[in-house]
C-alpha cells in the first residue's frame, strides 16, 4: 500500500518516542496522543510500532478523528490497503456530508489485513451526518443520511438513523455489507 502524492500535515502537536533495540526487545516507536491536521481531517493517532529486525512491523495504533468534509476520509486511505475493491468502495463511498467523530483500530501486522484468519484486529466506526452514501455498486444513493458506518475486518455495518434511498425514508434501518 502507498499514498500517490504526499498527504498535507499541519498543526502537528503530541510526543513521540523512540526505544531503540535491546538483548530481547525490538526497536519500538510509542506515540502519546499525536495530533495533526492531515489532508483537511482533524486527527489523533496514539499507540506503538514495534520493528522486529527480520519481520514486518507490528501496529497497536488507535486514531480518533474528524472530518468536515466526509470525501476527504479516502485522502487518508493509502491505495491498495483494502483488498479485492475494497479501496474502490472506500474512496467512493462518500459523496458529501461530514463525520463528526470517527475511531479506527488497527493492530497486527499491515501484510496480514483484513485479519480474514484472526491474525489481527481493525476496526472503525464513523458518525456520519447529512451525508450521500454509495454503498453498492448499480443501487440508488442514500441520501441525508445521519448514522454510524462500522467496519469490523472485512465486514461493514451501517446503522441509519434517518435518510433516504428514491425518496422512500429509511429510519432506523441496518444494512450489513
Amino acid at each position: 500500500a502507498h499514498y500517490p502524492a504526499p498527504l498535507a500535515i499541519a498543526g502537528l502537536g503530541g510526543a513521540v518516542t523512540w526505544r531503540p533495540a535491546a538483548s530481547e526487545t525490538p526497536p519500538l516507536i510509542e506515540l502519546r496522543t499525536l495530533t495533526a491536521s492531515v489532508a483537511g481531517n482533524e486527527v489523533e493517532v496514539a499507540g506503538r510500532v514495534e520493528l522486529p529486525p527480520d519481520a514486518a512491523p507490528v501496529y497497536d495504533l488507535e486514531m480518533r478523528l474528524a472530518s468536515p468534509a466526509a470525501t476527504r476520509l479516502a485522502e487518508l486511505l493509502p491505495q491498495g490497503a483494502l483488498p479485492g475493491h475494497g479501496d474502490a468502495w472506500a474512496r467512493r463511498l462518500f459523496e458529501d456530508g461530514e463525520v463528526s467523530a470517527g475511531r479506527i483500530g488497527f493492530h497486527g501486522v499491515a501484510a496480514d489485513f483484513p485479519f480474514r484468519r484472526g491474525e489481527g484486529e481493525f476496526s472503525a466506526d464513523f458518525d456520519v451526518r447529512a451525508a450521500t452514501l454509495h454503498y453498492a455498486l448499480h443501487w440508488p444513493p442514500a441520501n441525508g443520511v445521519d448514522a454510524t458506518v462500522s467496519a469490523r475486518g472485512p465486514a461493514v455495518e451501517v446503522r441509519f438513523e434517518h435518510g433516504a434511498i428514491s425518496g422512500a425514508r429509511i429510519d432506523g434501518a441496518v444494512v450489513t455489507l
